[in-house]
């Protein structure tokens, strides 16, 4: 997804992760049921050169955690109660 860099992944703020990195992560934790395992097979899928540039498995526990919250990967709003 071309962002305002041009070629580059446009990362969404607050967030490590694309809109189509989220979306992946949503759907294979519904299928593997496991962090580890979503975060190994996001590795191969987005990163396969480099498997040390994959944030770490808290960062996949926020998208989630977001999503059971609140239903949508969209960043929350700092202010919003």
């Amino acid at each position: 997804m071309p962002g305002p860099g041009g070629d580059l992944v446009y990362r969404r703020k607050n967030s490590p992760f694309s809109k189509d990195e989220s979306t992946f992560i949503i759907f294979q934790f519904g299928k593997l049921e496991s962090l580890t395992a979503v975060r190994r097979a996001f590795r191969k899928i987005f990163y396969p050169t480099n498997s040390k540039a994959v944030p770490n498995l808290k960062a996949f526990q926020r998208i989630v955690d977001r999503f059971v919250k609140s239903g949508s990967i969209k960043p929350l709003n700092a202010f919003s109660f």
